[in-house]
């Protein structure tokens, strides 16, 4: 089998999560891989896979490779206590699990 892999538009972090696999993908495996990591205007962070020379590099950093600026993501739409049940968070947007938003 051979892949395709597809950068999605998300954001610097599903670019970089979209570079991980693509650069962990066996070569025999890998047909081709994009990156539109340059598209995005806001920033959610650094360290974000970028393009050098024609190919998509990533940092060497833990997990991603990404520090991210919590205050661009803005307050989290859902969180989740001890006892491991969702709860709302105070704008009163997201859903439980198992409800529709």
């Amino acid at each position: 089998m051979v892949m395709h892999i597809e950068c999605v538009l998300g954001s610097e972090i599903t670019s970089s999560a979209v570079a991980h696999l693509a650069i962990s993908t066996a070569p025999r495996h890998l047909l081709n891989a994009s990156h539109y990591g340059d598209y995005f205007d806001a920033s959610l962070g650094e360290g974000s896979a970028r393009v050098e020379g024609g190919r998509i590099v990533v940092d060497d950093r833990p997990g991603l490779g990404l520090r991210i600026d919590e205050a661009a993501l803005g307050p989290p739409l859902m969180s989740f206590g001890a006892e491991a049940r969702p709860r709302r968070a105070a704008s009163g947007r997201g859903a439980a699990v198992g409800e529709e938003a």
